[in-house]
């Protein structure tokens, strides 16, 4: 249904929905942390997604403030422009026509300016360059003396470049790296091979040498928290289950029912008179394998395996004896 969730997810939810109560999880709590840790790379990747999302928005918002910084520049600059002073007149003695008096009745004369046809021009010397002052920003262009007979000059007016906005780099944090010193185990695929060791008792169903494959994951964070959940498969490719082997500071160890055992018989008993009593024994399985070489994430186990089976009510009434096989175990990493 959720092709992007890891495998890991339906190792715990097939665990947790198993049959029976042993080989369910012993609380909610240890149910919520197994699947949280299954489900990690989607958390991660989630998280990424969305901090993306975040800094794209706040892009976006840094190149309007930058825009909206622009406007505000060049429109000051305009206002300063249109508000300079205008040029003072000229007064006289410096070329221009002094007005002439004018008679009207009454005996009053009044004065007529009268303007020159033309305006005298004001060449500078032929070495002579007038600079253009810069106006910064805050300050207000000083009118030149009139008398200098020298323009004002039209001040140019700076407007700052803006700098773009850094975009920030998003950091995806790296794992923490388990203490050295655990036992850890490669995750992926295992051969896992059981050699018959002994048998006591007389059980239905006798197994001889039998070959497993084990899909492994492993969560090691110290050894208080130490262990690898195996989906098991028989040498024909069929299911059996899910084991959770556990560390207890000296071997990895597994406990369970033996349903397949039961499924193939292994509970029925077969009384001295040659009857057959089902149901007759409560099936188990044990397994304890080690890590070998030394230092780093082994690729290969060795160990022990038993296939124990204790009468029921039933098979006590029926005189069925406890019986028991034993293995020798060993499991290689596949390429």
């Amino acid at each position: 249904i959720r092709p992007d969730l890891p495998p890991k997810v339906g190792d715990v939810i097939a665990r947790g929905m198993a049959k029976l109560p042993e080989e369910r999880y012993r609380s909610v709590g240890e149910f919520a942390a197994a699947l949280r840790a299954a489900s990690a790379p989607v958390l991660a990747a989630a998280a990424a997604a969305d901090e993306r999302r975040r800094v794209g928005r706040l892009g976006w918002a840094a190149i309007v403030a930058v825009l909206l910084v622009i406007a505000a520049l060049g429109g000051a600059a305009v206002f300063s422009l249109l508000s300079r002073p205008s040029e003072p007149t000229s007064p006289p003695g410096s070329g221009s026509v002094a007005p002439s008096p004018t008679l009207i009745a009454g005996g009053e004369v009044t004065a007529s300016p009268v303007f020159p046809t033309a305006l005298p021009s004001i060449s500078p010397g032929p070495s002579t360059v007038v600079p253009s002052p810069t106006l910064e920003p805050g300050r207000t262009p000083r009118p030149t003396d009139p008398s200098s007979g020298t323009p004002t000059p039209t001040p140019a007016v700076a407007t700052p470049s803006p700098s773009p906005s850094p975009v920030p780099t998003l950091a995806t944090p790296s794992p923490t790296p388990p203490p050295p010193g655990l036992p850890l185990v490669a995750e992926g695929g295992w051969s896992v091979g059981n050699s018959p060791a002994g048998v006591s008792g007389s059980p239905y169903v006798v197994v001889g040498a039998h070959q497993r494959r084990y899909e492994i994951a492993t969560q090691c964070t110290s050894e208080d928290d130490c262990r690898f959940t195996a989906a098991t498969f028989n040498q024909s490719g069929t299911r059996l289950g899910t084991a959770r082997f556990n560390w207890n500071g000296d071997a990895y160890v597994y406990r369970g029912s033996a349903n397949w055992y039961r499924r193939d018989g292994g509970s029925t008993c077969e009384t001295s008179g040659g009857e057959l009593v089902e149901d007759a024994y409560r099936t188990g399985e044990e397994v304890r394998v080690r890590p070998t070489g030394s230092g780093g994430t082994s690729s290969a186990m060795t160990g022990t395996k038993t296939i124990s089976g204790t009468p029921t009510a039933a098979g006590e009434a029926a005189g069925c004896a406890p019986f028991e096989m034993s293995y020798n175990v060993d499991m290689n990493l596949t390429p």
